[in-house]
């Protein structure tokens, strides 16, 4: 559903950035919200993409990403995370996708800052991934778990291509016990994604794969807090015209459902029935 949803979606293209869409517009290559507790960062949307590097620096902190590491970006977008890894740490980064034209992208932006050399991508499944058991030190995935449709298949083939001692270091958002059918319905039809999974459930896959977890962050209280206290208004003053701008035809509509989905994200933070994971397990 993700490649589908990635591929046909061609608003990126009119900004050198196909396979983004608004979000494209919005945060560049960094495509994860910027779950960061900072009024800096959301008061202005010019500031967002910065907060969605800070959310990459936080968890390659918390994964104590090192220069030997070769890590493995699984559902890599269009590189932005792992151009950002290689060039900070000099480690190797292989990114996965199973989107052709985000591949593409990300190719051409990893070209342009001079990483071929670091950073390469392959075209596959996380459910069925082309590559040698204990191939990697670090897997990393960045919001993009929700997007799998057997996340326990997913877990377990994380598990088999990290090396011994090796890091998983997981960010998404996740629904809670407290989601109804209808708010899971609504989700679905919003993010084009196969069924959610719950905290809890993420925690149970964890374990069930053999991961041993070492640090869980909850960052919900940014949905709650800052997001909730910024979002609309500052998407209307900021972010909405650019996207008219590119999309002087369609923009407008596209805006206001953007909006309208994200509004309906903050408001399942609220009622506690979403929360936003980072968190680092050890094979």
């Amino acid at each position: 559903m993700a490649k589908e949803y990635y591929d046909s979606n061609d608003i990126g293209e009119k900004i050198g950035l196909p396979g983004t869409g608004i979000i494209g517009i919005i945060l560049g290559d960094q495509l994860h919200p910027p779950m960061v507790d900072s009024t800096r960062i959301w008061r202005k949307g010019k500031r967002w993409k910065k907060g969605a590097l800070l959310c990459t620096e936080r968890l390659a902190k918390m994964a104590r990403i090192r220069k030997l590491d070769h890590v493995l970006d699984v559902g890599s977008g269009v590189g932005g995370p792992a151009i950002f890894l290689a060039k900070k740490y000099g480690c190797k980064v292989t990114g996965l996708n199973s989107s052709e034209k985000q591949i593409e992208t990300a190719r051409k932006l990893t070209h342009e800052r001079g990483l071929e050399h670091l950073v390469n991508y392959v075209e596959g499944d996380a459910q069925k991934m082309p590559f040698p058991s204990e191939s990697f030190s670090c897997l990393w995935t960045f919001n993009m778990f929700y997007h799998i449709q057997d996340k326990q298949k997913a877990m377990e083939e994380f598990y088999r291509v990290l090396q011994q001692d090796g890091r998983l270091a997981f960010d998404d958002w996740m629904i809670t016990k407290k989601a109804t059918s209808e708010d899971i319905k609504r989700l679905k039809w919003n993010w084009s994604s196969p069924p959610w999974a719950t905290n809890e459930e993420l925690i149970d896959l964890i374990y069930s794969s053999s991961f041993t977890l070492q640090k869980w962050e909850d960052y919900s209280h940014v949905g709650k807090g800052v997001m909730a206290k910024y979002f609309s208004e500052v998407f209307e003053r900021d972010i909405k015209p650019k996207i008219i701008e590119v999309d002087k035809e369609r923009g407008n509509d596209m805006a206001n459902d953007f909006k309208e989905d994200v509004e309906h994200i903050i408001e399942l933070y609220k009622s506690n029935k979403l929360c936003y994971i980072q968190f680092v397990a050890t094979k």
